[in-house]
């Protein structure tokens, strides 16, 4: 709604406001996009149809079910990216312009990437009737688990530790064989079984 007022001066003074006049703007909001989104191994790969009207199209990312962030402003109609360990989802935006307002959203599936821990390589040391072993710590590890081999010769879980330290005492004269395994979780997984350490009580 508008008004106007002529201004004058000292002797033709400024007017009366005008009678309002009324103007209606008629915003329409853009079609959504239609999305073609895949996972392909740890590539996002998305691509979807132009919209009439947009002047580009805005693609979002999630990481971890956290928040949306923009990642790519484009007058491209297709995104691809190399996906870092973790969970993923994406939503596109056509971005409207004039009298054309932006459309709704359209998101992708969940994608998961995965990878395995790397095995550690313990160390053993010998005092006494003890053994002691050490590896150094791996990162986005859970737990450790500690296999030892039995009279067969078969490895056994003998303990689950959280430190990168392992310690037996007690034990009888002969020689022992152990492995450690890492293990993770949903997205850094449990390690291969590390190369065999002995100890010599």
């Amino acid at each position: 709604s508008y008004k106007v007022v002529v201004l004058g001066d000292e002797i033709y003074t400024t007017s009366k406001e005008s009678e309002a006049v009324e103007a209606t703007v008629k915003v329409e909001k853009l079609a959504s996009v239609v999305l073609d989104a895949k996972q392909e191994g740890n590539k996002a790969k998305l691509s979807w149809q132009a919209v009439e009207h947009a002047s580009g199209y805005e693609v979002y990312r999630k990481d971890n079910n956290g928040e949306y962030k923009l990642v790519l402003e484009t007058n491209q109609t297709s995104f691809e990216e190399t996906m870092t360990p973790g969970t993923h989802q994406y939503k596109v935006i056509a971005k409207g312009t004039g009298n054309y307002g932006s459309s709704d959203a359209v998101e992708s599936d969940v994608y998961k990437v995965t990878k395995q821990l790397e095995a550690v390589t313990p160390k053993a040391t010998v005092t006494k009737n003890t053994v002691k072993l050490t590896w150094d710590k791996a990162e986005h590890a859970s737990k450790y688990q500690i296999l030892k081999a039995n009279a067969e010769g078969q490895y056994e879980e003998v303990a689950t530790v959280d430190t990168n330290s392992y310690e037996e005492t007690g034990l009888d004269a002969g020689t022992y064989s152990y492995k450690v395994v890492v293990l993770g979780d949903e997205i850094y997984t449990t390690s291969k079984e590390s190369e065999a350490v002995e100890a010599t009580v």
